[in-house]
C-alpha cells in the first residue's frame, strides 16, 4: 500500500470525497483492514432514516411489511434486550448528521411502536452520541417527545416542525446547548408564539435562531446572550411580540454578537420598533426585511432609521424587499438618501411596495456610493427614467459587480466614442421583461464594450434569485412586453456568440 495511505488525514479526505459513492465506499470497507473503520464512519456519516441501523438487531427482532405506495415498513416483532443494541450502535456512533421527516409515502419515518420499542429497551446513553445535525419532523405529532433519544453531548444544530399543539412541549424537549435550530411552523405562524418562545427562553448557548415568531420574554432573553449571532423571523409581527420600546434601560449591551438579522412577514411598523432597541452603531453585517404591505407607509423612516442604529460600516448585505410590488413610481429617490451612507455594502436590493422614481443621475449617486457592490437589484417605475446610459456607472465606479437587476429603457443606444469604460465582473444583468428595447444590434454592441464578460441577460420580474438565474420564465404579458422579452434574448445570444461586431 501507499505510504500516503498510512497517514489517517490523507485517507479520511480521500474517503470523504467519495461520499456519493455509497457502493465504493462499502467495497473499501470489505478491502483491507486499514480502509474499515474510515470507510464506515463516511458511509455512515449521513442518513435519512433509522432502517439501516436497525436491521443490525438480531433478524428474528424485526420484518419488513408492505405499506403505502408500494413501500415497505419495518416492524418490531420481539422483545429488544440490551444486549441486542451491541452491533446497531457501532454503526450509530457513526452517524453525524441525521434528517428524520416524515411524509405520507415515506417508509423510512419510523412509527410510533418503532420509538416505543427502542425507548423501552435502549440501554443508557444517546441512540447517536456522535450526532451534530438532526432533522426532525414527525407526524403524528406525539412523536415529537422521542426527540430526547437523539439529545447527544454533541448535537449543535437541529431543524424541527412545531404545531400549535406543541405547547404542551416539555421544556427539555429541546437540548439547551444547542448551538443552531430552525423551526418549521407548517405555516401556522400565529399558533407558535408561546411555543417557539418557550422553547428560546430554555437556550443559553444558541447562536443561530429561526423562529415563527417570539413574544416580549424571549426577545428580551436573546438581547442578553452574549451567543446570537444570526436570528430570522419567519413572522415578524407586533402582534405576537408586543411593543419592543423600553425593554430595558441598558441598550448598549443588547445583542452583543448579533450580525444577521432577518425579518420576514413584517411591517415598518416592527421594524423600527426592533430597531429601536438595538444599540447605536451595532455591527450588524446583514439586514433583510420582508414587508407585507401594498404602501409605503412608514418605509422612509425605516430608510432614515437604519443608519442611526446601524454602524454604516459595518453593514454589508441590506434587503428591503415585498410580495406587493407597484409599477408606479410613487417611492421619491429622496427616501433612499439615508442608505447611501453604507458605502461598504456589497449586496443590495430595493423592492419596495412601490417601485424607486430613479433616473440615470440618481443611478450615478447610487454608483458612486457603493463601490464595493457585488449585486445589485433596484426595482424602479414606469415610465423608465433609467435609460442604458445609466449602465456607464456602475461600470466605471463598481469594479467588482457581478450580478446588476435594474429596469431601463434602451430605446435609444448612446454613443460608443463617448467613453470606454470596461468593466469585466459583471456576468449577469437583469431587465425585467418591459424594459423597452428595439435594436439587438446596437445594444450588444453598447454593453460587450462596457462587459465583457456578460453572459447571461434574465427578463423575468426582478424578484428573481441569483442561484437559479438559469432558469428563465418563458411566460410573459401582452404582446409589448413579450416582444421586449424576445429581443432581449436576441441582445443575449448575440454576447454569448461574441456577434456584436
Amino acid at each position: 500500500m501507499h505510504p500516503c495511505l498510512d497517514v489517517t488525514e490523507m485517507v479520511d479526505l480521500i474517503f470523504t470525497g467519495l461520499k456519493k459513492y455509497r457502493p465504493t465506499l462499502a467495497a473499501l470497507a470489505r478491502t483491507c483492514r486499514g480502509f474499515h473503520e474510515p470507510a464506515l464512519d463516511v458511509l455512515w456519516s449521513e442518513q435519512d432514516t433509522l432502517r439501516h441501523v436497525l436491521k443490525c438487531l438480531p433478524s428474528s427482532l424485526w420484518e419488513e411489511i408492505p405499506g403505502k405506495f408500494g413501500k415497505t415498513l419495518l416492524r418490531i416483532t420481539g422483545t429488544i434486550e440490551a444486549k441486542d443494541w451491541d452491533r446497531p450502535l457501532s454503526f450509530a456512533r457513526r452517524i453525524q448528521t441525521l434528517s428524520l421527516d416524515f411524509c405520507d409515502d415515506n417508509e423510512l419515518f419510523p412509527n410510533a411502536t418503532v420509538f416505543e420499542a427502542i425507548s423501552a429497551s435502549f440501554p443508557q446513553g444517546y441512540f447517536c452520541p456522535n450526532l451534530r445535525t438532526l432533522q426532525w419532523r414527525p407526524d403524528p405529532h406525539a412523536l415529537f417527545p422521542f426527540i430526547r433519544l437523539f439529545h447527544g453531548d454533541k448535537l449543535e444544530a437541529a431543524t424541527v416542525l412545531v404545531y400549535a399543539l406543541d405547547a404542551s412541549l416539555p421544556s427539555d424537549a429541546i437540548p439547551r446547548a444547542l448551538k443552531k435550530l430552525e423551526f418549521d411552523c407548517a405555516g401556522h405562524y400565529d399558533f407558535t408564539c408561546r411555543t417557539s418562545s418557550d422553547i428560546v427562553m430554555s437556550l443559553d448557548r444558541i447562536e443561530e435562531l429561526c423562529v415563527p415568531n417570539l413574544n416580549r420574554a424571549a426577545f428580551k432573553h436573546l438581547s442578553r446572550l452574549g451567543t446570537l449571532v444570526s436570528l430570522e423571523l419567519v413572522y415578524a409581527d407586533i402582534r405576537f411580540s408586543g411593543s419592543l420600546l423600553n425593554l430595558t434601560q441598558s441598550l448598549s449591551t443588547l445583542f452583543p454578537a448579533l450580525r444577521t438579522l432577518k425579518l420576514s412577514n413584517t411591517s415598518p411598523e416592527f421594524i423600527l420598533d426592533l430597531l429601536s432597541i438595538l444599540p447605536a452603531h451595532c455591527q450588524l453585517e446583514s439586514f433583510h426585511a420582508g414587508i407585507q404591505t401594498f404602501a409605503n407607509h412608514d418605509l422612509g423612516a425605516v430608510y432614515a432609521a437604519l443608519p442611526t442604529r446601524l454602524s454604516p460600516v459595518a453593514l454589508r448585505k441590506l434587503h428591503i424587499v415585498s410580495d406587493f410590488r407597484g409599477r408606479q413610481s410613487l417611492a421619491h429617490p429622496n427616501e433612499f438618501a439615508p442608505l447611501c451612507l453604507f458605502q461598504n455594502l456589497t449586496h443590495l436590493r430595493l423592492e419596495p411596495p412601490m417601485a424607486l422614481d430613479v433616473d440615470d443621475a440618481m443611478a450615478l449617486d447610487f454608483a458612486r456610493s457603493w463601490p464595493n457592490l457585488i449585486s445589485l437589484v433596484l426595482n424602479s417605475g414606469q415610465p423608465f427614467k433609467t435609460t442604458l446610459g445609466c449602465l456607464r456607472g456602475f461600470a466605471e465606479h463598481c469594479q467588482g459587480l457581478s450580478h446588476l437587476g435594474i429596469n431601463f429603457d434602451a430605446s435609444v443606444v448612446p454613443s460608443l466614442l463617448e467613453s470606454r469604460i470596461s468593466q469585466n465582473s459583471l456576468t449577469v444583468l437583469s431587465v425585467g421583461q418591459d424594459s423597452p428595447v428595439y435594436d439587438p444590434q446596437a445594444v450588444g454592441r453598447f454593453l460587450a464594450v462596457l462587459f465583457p464578460g456578460l453572459r447571461k441577460i434574465s427578463t423575468s420580474w426582478l424578484m428573481w434569485d441569483l442561484d437559479s438565474a438559469e432558469d428563465e420564465d418563458d411566460e410573459n404579458d401582452e404582446s409589448g412586453e413579450e416582444s421586449y422579452s424576445m429581443r432581449w434574448r436576441e441582445v443575449e445570444a448575440l454576447l454569448r456568440m461574441g456577434s456584436t461586431t
